[in-house]
């Protein structure tokens, strides 16, 4: 009976092993949302866009009050002039403070440049995507071309090793020559090192995969995406597709926003030189009053401030912050012709591969 115990737990458990061993397939799509959500040079760029969205409130912070409060305790002894005594004097007093730059030119150029920050930061988000799934799809199809790369390795072994049979079955009898095992044999060493090269391979590409797609398991498979994708040169000339990639490539797209920041980065050091206007106001109370003073009074004052000269720095800076706005127009024309290099290279392709099929 325990024997029999035994046997029935065992067939149980090899029932239940390909349940327990299940390997687990997945598609490109799946594959991609892991990956967006888990890269992290895409976090580090969704985080920047967070951090550029609160510049324009900063600028705004420019022109916003201040309140400040302050209290003071005086404790001293005073020696009457009748008797000669000494009398205890306290005085105490509060003063609140408000100060409220209520216009300042540069407040219209840092809003600028802050909304300009965050729409280059949108567009590096979203070309980092664009590299980070061109990445993983190159991954995905490497692994696929392995796999397929080690079955026909595998297939080749396989059918080596029969041609090796037959020809030492023909060579005992006399029906072959002895190049012929030869060359069966050497067939089969031939195959044996294609299998092994496919082996590296499949674990180079495995290793690859897992570096872009983390947390996958132990066993897994993947489903091969079968779907045509749409075809963006379809009944366009090369000049329409020119004209789209400039308007909707994210590095483009990016470089001309940092470009506009730049040129408001320009401004701002321009309108540093123009009047500001502010309001500064005071409320104290002192307790107890002194024959002297009110016990409560307040202060209002306004401020315009004219800079009539600054000495050479904000001239200098100026000069810098136009020689940056030329530079960042430059890379944009340099990286412009490049994006138009490639987009030409990819149209000639796809058009050859066409006509080719």
């Amino acid at each position: 009976m325990k024997r029999f115990g035994l046997f029935l737990c065992a067939l149980t458990l090899v029932s239940l092993r390909p349940i327990l061993a299940e390997t687990r397939e997945y598609t490109l799509p799946e594959l991609l949302q892991i990956v967006i959500k888990s890269n992290e040079q895409i976090q580090i760029a969704e985080s920047k866009v967070g951090q550029m969205r609160l510049l324009p409130w900063r600028a705004a912070a420019q022109i916003t009050p201040r309140l400040s409060a302050s209290g003071n305790y005086i404790r001293q002894s005073v020696v009457s002039s009748g008797v000669g005594t000494v009398v205890p004097n306290e005085q105490r007093t509060y003063v609140a403070n408000v100060k409220w730059p209520i216009w300042q030119f540069e407040f219209l150029a840092r809003t600028a440049q802050g909304y300009h920050l965050i729409r280059n930061a949108e567009e590096e988000y979203r070309g980092t995507i664009q590299d980070v799934t061109y990445s993983a799809i190159g991954a995905y199809l490497e692994f696929l071309k392995a796999e397929q790369l080690q079955k026909l390795a595998v297939s080749y072994v396989k059918q080596a090793e029969k041609h090796l049979a037959i020809a030492r079955s023909r060579f005992k009898v006399g029906e072959t020559r002895k190049t012929a095992l030869l060359q069966a044999e050497l067939d089969l060493l031939r195959a044996q090192k294609r299998q092994i090269e496919a082996s590296h391979g499949m674990d180079l590409a495995e290793a690859a995969l897992r570096a872009w797609v983390p947390g996958l398991p132990e066993d897994f498979s993947l489903q091969e995406w079968t779907e045509i994708p749409a075809q963006p040169f379809e009944g366009k000339t090369l000049t329409e597709i020119l004209s789209i990639a400039q308007k909707n490539r994210p590095d483009l797209l990016a470089l001309s926003a940092s470009a506009h920041a730049m040129e408001s980065d320009e401004s701002a050091a321009t309108m540093r030189l123009f009047p500001t206007l502010s309001i500064d106001g005071q409320y104290q109370i002192i307790d107890p009053a002194s024959a002297f003073s009110l016990d409560r009074s307040y202060r209002i004052t306004g401020t315009l401030s004219v800079p009539i000269f600054q000495g050479g720095d904000e001239y200098l800076s100026r000069i810098d912050y136009g020689l940056q706005v030329r530079e960042a127009r430059l890379r944009l024309t340099a990286q412009t012709k490049q994006a138009e290099i490639a987009v030409r290279r990819a149209y000639l392709e796809w058009d050859g591969s066409r006509k080719s099929h």
